[in-house]
């Protein structure tokens, strides 16, 4: 049995293709690995996997495969190859949602979907469509998950959970609401001061 090996860059058997101290090189055991869980798959029915498509105007994604540009790319140094991430900007900013959805309010992504849907995919206060856009990313931010502080359940004040959840709003409602929130007194302040109308007549200091 043969395999070419990319070290010795020749076909070489696999009992002749020794390495330093008698031992065969790694990459020569590498292929024969790598060809014997192939055999495995195959033998169970199960697809061998895809070599994904690497050109100079991008990749596919590992995650979604689907192909997309370099620009839909986080860096990285530690991938001397392409120097870009495997998986593409949106791929990698849905795990860290979903992360962080059950890590801060113990809830699924699936779940999170359920409030938005019911919500008619907008802010719960303002009823507009989220309009930040975080870096890099090739749409708007999610809307953020809106919760009472003062839930008697077991959890800290800042996270969350399904029975303390009020609803999902955008940036600029989330920020406001929290602002307000925290000054009950303010709250009445703004409502006054929203009743005023444009001054028609500005004194003069002369």
């Amino acid at each position: 049995m043969t395999k070419y090996c990319r070290r010795c860059a020749e076909e070489l058997s696999i009992e002749t293709c020794h390495g330093h101290n008698g031992r065969i090189h790694n990459l020569c055991l590498r292929e024969e690995k790598t060809e014997q869980i192939r055999a495995k798959r195959r033998a169970n029915g199960m697809v061998p996997r895809q070599v994904r498509k690497i050109d100079e105007d991008g990749q596919e994604c590992a995650t979604c495969e689907l192909y997309k540009s370099w620009e839909d790319y986080y860096d990285d140094k530690n991938n001397p190859k392409t120097g870009k991430r495997a998986t593409c900007v949106e791929c990698v900013l849905l795990k860290q949602t979903e992360r962080l959805l059950k890590k801060n309010f113990n809830i699924t992504l699936e779940q999170y979907n359920l409030l938005l849907t019911d919500q008619n995919n907008v802010c719960a206060i303002c009823e507009e469509v989220e309009q930040r856009i975080s870096f890099k990313a090739i749409k708007p931010d999610r809307l953020s998950v809106d919760h009472f502080h003062d839930c008697q359940e077991d959890h800290k004040s800042e996270q969350g959970c399904l029975k303390c959840i009020r609803g999902l709003l955008c940036a600029s409602c989330n920020s406001m609401i929290a602002f307000v929130e925290n000054r009950s007194k303010t709250a009445a302040m703004f409502k006054e001061y929203l009743q005023r109308r444009p001054l028609t007549d500005i004194p003069n200091r002369d």
